[in-house]
């Protein structure tokens, strides 16, 4: 998901906040895990005394259905800004959990936006400089990538129309 700060100030910075979309909001989270590990549960319940090995998969499988979300809710606690003025693009990547920030600074006039077809990733987002590179949004899907690519291209032509003008 994409959402811009200030979108009809041309004269202000734009800042672009990406985060990961959630489907499935802390409620439907403990609600499909809730009602898994109660299916579970009663399978682990009916077959306890007559099939050992049916009873430890079915607990088997609810506890790693319970790990696998909260792995994934933990990866979608991640956010990036990308400020644009007309002296510098500034992208910060935040933890929401309390992790580390990190922050990369490019110069607005020698940046390029670039979209590559990857082996790995359609409509990689990169934003290059002077050799040094750095991949953004890569939790979005290759359509928002694009769309970005494009409202980025665009307001760094405008920041740098503003710095010489």
């Amino acid at each position: 998901m994409v959402g811009m700060v200030n979108p009809g100030n041309p004269e202000s910075e734009a800042v672009f906040e990406i985060w990961p979309h959630r489907s499935l909001g802390r409620i439907g989270t403990i609600l499909v895990v809730g009602l898994a590990a109660i299916g579970c549960g009663l399978v682990a319940a009916r077959t306890a005394t007559q099939a050992l090995p049916v009873t430890i998969s079915a607990l088997m499988a609810s506890a790693m259905l319970a790990v696998a979300f909260w792995s994934n809710n933990r990866a979608a606690r991640k956010s990036e800004a990308v400020r644009i003025s007309p002296d510098r693009v500034i992208v910060t990547r935040t933890d929401r959990a309390g992790g580390p920030r990190q922050v990369a600074c490019f110069s607005t006039h020698w940046v390029r936006v670039v979209v590559s077809q990857d082996r790995d990733v359609t409509n990689r987002l990169t934003l290059t400089e002077s050799g040094r590179t750095l991949s953004i949004a890569e939790f979005l899907s290759p359509e928002e990538r694009g769309d970005l690519a494009e409202s980025l291209k665009a307001r760094l032509h405008e920041a740098r129309n503003r710095r010489f003008a």
